[in-house]
């Protein structure tokens, strides 16, 4: 997070000083003149870079005993041994569950997509506008698309299910 956020200051930092020259990255050139975007990747940017700041120094905590030579072999799960003897089983944040839900964000994010495919006119001198602003492209595709990014970002966030051993 703070490489990306980090890349995010920079590039938005340059794009914005490149501007006022006239100049501008190849990947913004349909920007324009707004300044609106450019502002928003440096203030994103920062956010992430504070974020990662954050979750750095709340995830430093020393380590309570040694951690079993099996688990170096599941790099999903972590063993450790606390004071009492006890195994404590430490899981990594996605489980298969959440991956899940992520390849159902993802697919119905591409069928988004898909519907808003075409719409091309086959003569210069023609225009279609049934063909182009029909119902399926311009409501239901977008709404595909957010819907998508909607079970994606719930993918992301959902926490697993504690399991008692």
């Amino acid at each position: 997070m703070r490489k990306i956020g980090g890349f995010l200051v920079i590039f938005g930092i340059g794009s914005l000083f490149l501007n006022q020259i006239g100049l501008e990255f190849k990947m913004l050139f349909w920007l324009g003149e707004g300044l609106e975007i450019r502002i928003a990747m440096v203030i994103v940017g920062i956010l992430l870079l504070m974020l990662s700041y954050i979750g750095k120094n709340e995830s430093k905590v020393e380590p309570e005993s040694k951690v079993e030579p099996e688990s170096k072999k599941n790099f999903s799960n972590k063993v450790t041994i606390n004071d009492n003897k006890k195994l404590i089983k430490q899981h990594f944040g996605f489980d298969s569950e959440n991956y899940k839900w992520l390849l159902i964000g993802l697919a119905v994010n591409i069928l988004g997509f898909l519907l808003m495919i075409g719409g091309a006119a086959t003569e210069a001198n023609e225009f279609n506008e049934s063909e182009l602003f029909s119902m399926r492209r311009i409501t239901i595709a977008p709404m595909l698309i957010v819907a998508g990014y909607i079970v994606i970002l719930y993918a992301i966030m959902k926490k697993n299910k504690v399991k008692k051993d």
